[in-house]
């Protein structure tokens, strides 16, 4: 076996015993001191190109630029034929191929190396659990704990591997690995330090690029959500220089972002007469003796000098060891109007509240008072602080209402609707007065919050009402007399009459042709019909008003009183007001009799009756016309007024429908045309 080795040679000359020259070689074996040197020089060059990749990270240069130099380089070293670094996914459960350096002639697979799923690989998982590299100088000799390992690098001609782990923030996150596509690559021991090292700077590149891509994420998060945000947001620090200010800030203060940033805080936005009060304010915040996050209210400076109301709130913020603040400021000069003229308008309320006769009052969800008039002072004798607070509405009540009241309250407080009800309310000293209170939901923003009512004192009126139950009460009697009194005059005077009449009858028969006494008869029977008719009359208008008003079928009333009268057979009679149902009583049957009696009397040669109805608007007309005669023009302005008569009537009949018709609280007129039949009008209002 011929073995080769370091040596070094030193050649000496001398002479033999005959004086002849000869030559002696020295041999010295070298060959660890050489190994010793090519480490020296090969530790050097990693130091060296460690510090360059160094550089890269620390530079401007690209991310994944810089990753896939660093394998180059490493890889060069190592004498691999491709570099590589593979990250865990999020829910480790797969690991993919982030970056790749292959040298010249290898074709890279990278694209075929992602979301592998990590499962598969327990050989490998274990040990690099434990931050152990694994080295495999031959893949063909690998444990047969690894086959899976072993199948999949095969797959990929892989004959020799080395892989490195690297953490991030001590958690395994990922690991760097070299390999080579011939076995029996020896993968030395220093060179094993050297590239741990290489790998922990791979994982301190990530954990700086994870950290500086978070930090971005959360700058342009700050920067999207104080760019969107109507509220002015500035910071600034000790010395009250201002280091930012966002877009709402320049709407509001009126100064741009250039304008602002590196201008005193004072200078900008404080009113003169503020600013040794915002020095002493600052400092306090800056001492941390202030409340952070507390919103205060002050006066503030635009660009253009005006001054405005705002609300800001400081906060403390530590960037880059220095200590800032950040302001958030708002404009309120929009609400300070609107405050302003709501306090206005309630001023003017509680005026106008305080000017009623009636008392006002406003009650929270728990039925406690939160406001009462002048008025509610002085009906009941409490004070404004006796029923502020914590006094309940319910015991301004008598208790026999308590509970009514609690209910009707229950109900508006739901939202449902309670128009007025009638209380006793109790005053101070016990003694108690009747009140009429109408009480609606107080709602805002769609939401009943309270109740607010009118309580008015109806003393008075219930005094009234009372006087008047006792006069209504007084009348009924003196009614019910009339009518017994004109009910036994009305019989007696007619049994009278019939014995008048029937005296005549028979004088009539004695006398025989004599006649003149008979026309005086004539002239007697005359005057007691004139006497039957004035008592039927007086009987009908004392039942004026006594029916309570119900609904009343129209065409069954008047068919009714078509069917009373016997002289109506020759005459055609149309009904057209199917359906119609008017609030009356049984006395419009009366009415129609009394139109269909005039007709068939004083119409002439009537042959036909129409009753019909039409709507105009909301109200109803309801027309009863013949064919007679009609009612000549002189007479219409006479012909509802008492005692007006043609000659042959008395003149009650059409005053007395008039006097019917205005109790249904209805009208009457009369539109015919003279010489085409009579044309009753009635109005019924919608």
């Amino acid at each position: 076996m011929v073995q080769h080795f370091s040596a070094k040679l030193r050649q000496l000359f001398f002479f033999d015993a005959d004086h002849k020259p000869r030559t002696s070689m020295l041999v010295r074996d070298i060959t660890e001191r050489k190994m010793a040197q090519e480490s020296l020089e090969h530790r050097l060059m990693f130091e060296e190109i460690m510090a360059k990749i160094s550089t890269y990270f620390v530079g401007n240069i690209p991310f994944d630029e810089s990753i896939n130099y660093a394998l180059g380089e490493i890889g060069k070293i190592m004498h691999a034929t491709s570099a590589s670094v593979f990250m865990f996914d999020k829910n480790r459960a797969s690991i993919s191929n982030t970056h790749e350096w292959c040298a010249e002639g290898v074709t890279p697979q990278k694209e075929y190396l992602q979301n592998i799923p990590i499962k598969i690989f327990s050989w490998w998982l274990q040990k690099l659990g434990k931050g152990e590299p694994i080295t495999v100088t031959d893949v063909s000799l690998m444990p047969p704990e690894a086959k899976a390992e072993k199948e999949f690098l095969k797959k990929y001609n892989t004959g020799a591997i080395l892989i490195l782990p690297f953490t991030i923030k001590g958690k395994l996150e990922g690991v760097v690995g070299f390999d080579n596509l011939e076995a029996s690559s020896r993968w030395y021991y220093d060179d094993l330090k050297l590239v741990e090292t290489f790998a922990q700077l791979i994982g301190k590149a990530f954990e700086v690029k994870k950290t500086e891509t978070a930090l971005h994420a959360n700058e342009l998060m700050f920067q999207s959500i104080t760019n969107s945000v109507f509220d002015a947001i500035f910071i600034f620090d000790k010395e009250d220089i201002i280091a930012y200010w966002n877009p709402a800030a320049e709407k509001i203060f009126g100064y741009t972002k250039e304008e602002a940033i590196g201008k005193k805080v004072s200078g900008l936005l404080i009113p003169n007469r503020f600013i040794k009060d915002h020095q002493v304010f600052s400092k306090k915040i800056f001492n941390g003796s202030s409340d952070s996050g507390r919103i205060w209210s002050f006066q503030s400076l635009r660009k253009d000098g005006v001054e405005f109301p705002i609300e800001i709130s400081f906060a403390p913020l530590h960037l880059g060891g220095k200590l800032f603040v950040t302001a958030v400021a708002r404009d309120m000069s929009a609400r300070k109007k609107i405050e302003d003229a709501l306090a206005a308008s309630e001023y003017r309320f509680r005026e106008f509240a305080d000017s009623l006769p009636e008392i006002v009052f406003e009650i929270n969800s728990e039925g406690k008072l939160t406001y009462v008039n002048r008025r509610a002072i002085e009906l009941t004798g409490y004070t404004l602080q006796e029923v502020g607070g914590n006094f309940a509405l319910i015991n301004l009540l008598i208790p026999e209402d308590r509970e009514r009241a609690f209910t009707n309250i229950k109900r508006l407080l739901s939202g449902g609707i309670n128009p007025h009800s009638d209380y006793y309310l109790m005053k101070k000293d016990g003694s108690a007065f009747p009140a009429r209170i109408s009480a609606y939901p107080h709602i805002i923003n769609d939401e009943v919050i309270g109740v607010i009512g009118i309580a008015a004192d109806i003393t008075d009126t219930k005094n009234a009402e009372e006087e008047l139950a006792q006069s209504r009460r007084k009348l009924e009697i003196l009614n019910e007399k009339l009518h017994v009194v004109g009910s036994f005059t009305r019989h007696d005077v007619r049994n009278k009459l019939m014995v008048i009449r029937g005296q005549s009858f028979l004088l009539k028969k004695k006398l025989g042709q004599d006649m003149e006494s008979t026309n005086l008869l004539n002239s007697i029977d005359c005057v007691v019909d004139s006497a039957n008719q004035i008592l039927e009359f007086s009987s009908l208008y004392e039942k004026i008003g006594s029916e309570e008003l119900r609904p009343i079928n129209v065409i069954e009333s008047f068919n009714q009183a078509a069917a009373l009268h016997p002289n109506i057979k020759s005459v055609k009679v149309v009904n057209e007001c199917r359906g119609l149902i008017v609030t009356a009583d049984a006395l419009l049957t009366q009415v129609f009799y009394n139109f269909i009696d005039n007709s068939l009397q004083h119409g002439g040669k009537v042959t036909k009756i129409r009753l019909y109805c039409e709507k105009i608007c909301k109200d109803i007309r309801l027309v009863y016309e013949d064919d007679g005669v009609g009612v000549p023009i002189a007479t219409k302005p006479q012909l509802f007024l008492q005692g007006f008569t043609t000659g042959s009537g008395l003149g009650l009949g059409l005053k007395l429908i008039k006097r019917l018709i205005e109790v249904y609280g209805w009208s009457i007129s009369e539109e015919g045309e003279p010489g085409s039949g009579v044309k009753f009008v009635i109005t019924i209002p919608g």
